[in-house]
């Protein structure tokens, strides 16, 4: 009994092996797991408005870094206070001790200066790559929850401004999509690849065998009466409640936008879905647009030189200023005047993307944006020719060359422009080098350094004064310097041809321009710009087989293939997808449809952009298989 410690000899002197193990057996129980800390760390990002593109944070895609460094630059982001030597963001440290107040308070002064009198929201990313705000804003209400991933801010200034609870990230360059909550369930904006449910005509034109006239720049021409192809691909539709929609309605007596609701009632005949209201995102641009589609005239035929696109068009638009009220069709071939069969009338569209493909590379500057070149040896109704070429493509098609700088569009049209803007599309203007020198200027300035380094400070110098700075940079002033340029480069060395494309708008539809407002050319390019998402939402998939067996299983899985396909596209290659989809370089068609062909095996895609449809092979061996073919022809 020597051998055993004090406490376990009982009181008579003898070994208590009873007792020795209930002691033990009590230790057990009475021990605890390790004491809570008092702080954890999650990732913690802030978007600059709910407008704003969200990043895809684990791509190494030079495109989705560059959109990381633009939200930096504009003090959002991750917390500056995050970045380690290495200029890696880490986790943000909270403490579980604050409160709600708290909080709010050191996100807003500490984490991002920026937010100081805004109110603000925080959202979690669930599996489905939804943004779901949170319940409760407080540490120990965000650590409870078992959520492991980032924490997406999102500021507002108003009330009415404030962003819904459910935000979906739309496309390639991910725009924050918002789904109205006044929309029935069968109508609701559809998840990745899901056809939408109210399929329409492909277009909307004028009436079939309306009388065509012609133009031509040259003495080769001829004519020849078009009939326009239109088709609806329908579905049975199961019975909806009725939807209440807003609606925009043009008041021509004292040319007032008006907003209303109107209750819309789901078909009850399948034969009318094509006729039914487009259930979407309203946009007054838009809906100026379509309204003014409706005065019209008659379709006519232009004959343009394929080889010389930009002059005969600007000649069409000069000699014939009556073409922007009238439909037309496009022949690129050149033939002789009388041979009236080798006319190969195309969309209208086909014209549009490339005539703004020779004027971007001729008359423009910039990079993801552009910017108009000012020339002495400009004709001086050049740019009023192009403000009535982008009149008469909105009308018609609803196109816009998206490439526009998006500062520059709403100088065009509001004659005005938010500072937030002009930094953003200057930071979209530059090249990826210039973008480069800049962000390594911002990287020594959160370093703490009073200068420059040599190296930096000549950089900056070289790219500053390509867009007209003068002044020596240094830490404390490049912000205000990069706002002077912006300022400059956009708006003032731009003006005039600005000035003159709003003139050929205002030719037109003057009265209108002063109801809008920034946010609607946000909307605007937003709906247009291409991205993968807004593509699928677009897309009606037919299937040759629809009975569950085990054809239809293997045409979904190609549609899964071509989902990833897209997905994975860049916007340049995602724009070329378009063209040969549907003649169109950006998001204005009504709808897309892929068609699949039965009993068909690794077939080479097919595009058909009169009737906006690819056909694809009902099998295809793997993902690779239709990446090749599709990439093949894409390139051809």
């Amino acid at each position: 009994h020597k051998l055993l410690p004090a406490r376990f000899i009982t009181s008579t002197g003898h070994p208590g092996f009873m007792n020795a193990w209930r002691m033990l057996k009590k230790q057990e129980q009475l021990k605890r797991g390790p004491k809570e800390k008092e702080t954890f760390r999650r990732t913690m990002y802030c978007l600059p408005d709910k407008h704003a593109k969200l990043p895809k944070f684990s791509s190494s895609d030079l495109a989705e870094k560059a959109l990381v460094q633009e939200h930096q630059d504009l003090g959002f982001g991750y917390p500056a206070q995050d970045y380690d030597s290495n200029q890696i963001p880490r986790k943000t440290e909270l403490c579980l001790s604050l409160s709600g107040q708290d909080f709010e308070k050191y996100i807003s002064e500490v984490l991002y200066p920026n937010l100081a009198g805004k109110k603000f929201d925080i959202y979690k990313i669930d599996k489905q790559r939804r943004l779901i705000r949170l319940a409760k804003y407080t540490p120990r209400a965000i650590k409870d929850s078992k959520y492991q991933g980032s924490l997406i801010i999102i500021p507002y200034a108003k009330d009415e401004e404030r962003p819904p609870q459910v935000l979906y990230r739309c496309g390639e360059e991910y725009f924050m999509h918002q789904v109205s909550s006044t929309t029935s369930p069968p109508y609701q904006i559809p998840l990745i690849g899901t056809p939408p449910e109210l399929p329409r005509p492909i277009s909307e034109g004028s009436a079939e065998g309306a009388s065509q006239s012609f133009i031509s720049t040259s003495s080769n021409s001829a004519q020849e009466s078009i009939s326009g192809k239109t088709h609806a691909y329908q579905r049975e539709q199961p019975p909806s409640p009725p939807i209440v929609q807003q609606q925009v309605i043009l008041d021509l007596t004292n040319t007032v936008i008006k907003c209303e609701t109107e209750p819309i009632h789901a078909p009850s005949n399948p034969k009318d879905i094509a006729n039914e209201p487009k259930v979407s995102a309203k946009c007054k641009i838009f809906e100026i647009s379509k309204f003014l589609r409706m005065q019209i005239q008659d379709k006519t035929l232009i004959h343009v030189r394929r080889s010389n696109v930009l002059s005969d068009v600007l000649k069409i638009y000069q000699r014939n200023p009556e073409i922007v009220q009238r439909d037309f069709n496009v022949c690129f071939e050149e033939h002789s005047r009388d041979n009236d069969v080798c006319h190969v009338p195309l969309s209208p569209h086909a014209l549009f993307v490339q005539f703004w493909r020779e004027a971007f590379a001729h008359f423009f500057a910039g990079n993801q944006e552009s910017v108009p070149i000012i020339d002495v040896s400009i004709d001086p109704d050049f740019y009023k020719t192009l403000g009535q070429i982008l009149y008469h493509g909105l009308i018609l098609l609803d196109y816009w060359p998206v490439k526009l700088s998006q500062a520059c569009a709403c100088v065009m049209i509001l004659n005005t422009c938010s500072d937030r803007q002009l930094l953003t599309s200057l930071h979209r203007t530059m090249s990826d080098q210039e973008r480069f020198v800049i962000t390594e200027a911002k990287r020594e300035i959160r370093s703490g350094c009073s200068e420059f380094s040599m190296q930096t400070t000549k950089s900056l110098y070289q790219v500053l004064r390509l867009y007209g700075n003068t002044q020596r940079p240094r830490p404390g002033n490049l912000e205000k310097l990069l706002l002077q340029m912006s300022n400059f480069y956009l708006k003032q060395k731009s003006y005039w041809a600005l000035y003159e494309m709003r003139s050929g708008l205002q030719s037109f539809i003057s009265d209108f321009l002063s109801h809008l407002e920034e946010q609607d050319v946000f909307s605007f390019y937003s709906l247009l710009t291409p991205n993968a998402l807004s593509l699928f939402e677009k897309t009606i998939y037919m299937f040759s087989a629809t009975d569950n067996s085990i054809h239809e299983m293997e045409e979904k899985r190609v549609k899964m293939y071509f989902e990833n396909f897209v997905m994975k596209l860049n916007c340049e290659t995602l724009s070329t997808l378009l063209v040969k989809w549907c003649y169109s370089d950006c998001l204005c068609m009504e709808h897309l449809y892929v068609r699949f062909l039965a009993n068909s095996i690794s077939e080479r895609p097919h595009f058909d952009p009169n009737e906006t449809t690819l056909t694809l092979s009902s099998v295809y061996t793997s993902q690779e298989e239709l990446h090749q073919l599709m990439m093949s022809e894409l390139e051809s």
